[in-house]
This record gives C-alpha cells, sequence and structure tokens, in this order.
C-alpha cells in the first residue's frame, strides 16, 4: 500500500486522529503525513474536522482529519453508467447485479492470490463509496464494511442493485 492508502486505512480503523498521532502511528515524518492528507483532501477523501476548545487546556487545539462519509459525484457517475445501460431492459435487478459483477470481474488482475483479490475488491468498493477493510478470520479473509451509503431501510431500486453488488464483492474475497 502506498503512504495515501495507509492513511485512509488508518483513519478507517482509529476514526479521526491528528498529523501527529498518524505520524507516530505509521512511523512516518508529519510532513509525509502533511503532504498525503494535502492529496487526499484535494480528492475528497478525506476532510478536516472542528476540534472545540478546552477552556482549561492552552495552545490551539489540533486539526484532526476524518475519511468523507458521502456519496461522491465521480463514484455515482461510475455506478450510474453502468446502470444506465439496463433500465430500459427486461432483466430483474438481481441479474442486473450479476451483469455488473461480471464486468467488474474482467477488469481484475489475473492473478488469483488471495491478496490480490482483496486488494481488487477494496479498490472496487472504495470507487462505489464504500469504505471498507478487510481483517484476517479464523476461516481465511474478511472483508467488514465499515460505512456503506447504499444500505437504507427502503431503499430505491438503484441502492439495492449497488448494494447487492458489494455483497457479491465480499463473497468473492472469502472464496477458495
Amino acid at each position: 500500500m502506498n503512504t495515501s492508502e495507509n492513511i485512509i486505512f488508518f483513519l478507517t480503523g482509529n476514526g479521526p486522529r491528528s498529523v501527529k498521532e498518524m505520524a507516530e502511528s505509521l512511523n512516518l515524518t508529519k510532513a509525509d503525513i502533511r503532504y498525503h492528507l494535502k492529496l487526499l483532501m484535494h480528492s475528497k477523501k478525506i476532510k478536516k474536522i472542528e476540534v472545540k476548545v478546552n477552556s482549561i487546556g492552552r495552545g490551539r487545539p489540533a486539526v484532526k482529519y476524518e475519511i468523507v462519509n458521502e456519496i461522491l459525484q465521480e463514484n455515482l457517475t461510475e455506478i450510474l453508467k453502468v446502470f444506465s445501460n439496463y433500465l430500459l431492459s427486461s432483466k430483474s435487478l438481481a441479474q442486473i447485479a450479476d451483469e455488473i459483477w461480471l464486468l467488474e470481474l474482467q477488469s481484475f488482475s489475473l492473478s488469483a492470490s488471495p491478496i490480490n483479490r482483496i486488494n481488487d475488491v477494496l479498490q472496487f468498493l472504495n470507487r462505489l463509496g464504500v469504505r471498507a477493510v478487510w481483517i484476517a478470520g479464523k476461516y481465511g479473509p474478511q472483508v467488514k464494511i465499515v460505512d456503506n451509503p447504499y444500505a437504507k431501510e427502503n431503499p430505491q431500486p438503484f441502492y439495492s442493485v449497488v448494494d447487492s453488488i458489494i455483497q457479491k464483492a465480499v463473497n468473492y474475497i472469502v472464496k477458495s
């Protein structure tokens, strides 16, 4: 993983953190962290958050950064391009999800190694705007969905198709 991906992974697992906290945990300089934070903020993957000033404390409070928890325009554009091809078809939502997933599978790396499957799926989920991390489970790798902006109580058809694709991606990682 590159430094930006490490920062995203760290913030995903640990919540909002300051530059100093990230530098110490990731064993990088504060300058390296600031550089990559600037890139990540420009790409709207993370944002600064306001820290409440403690009346007892002295000095300026440290700025903290967190992952953006919203569906980004570029994520929606990518999904809608594929989904719009099926709007006028007579296929069920499950068939649409299957076809979209099969198209995505073709773009994955040819290697069947577990780490490549995990990386491919995590990158795919990231493009959809879904925050996910992988963990080593008792029976192999597992994906933990940290934030799924498509999971709704009463989903629209678009959301249910994307949520179905997310489940297919997670199942792809744990296949033998």
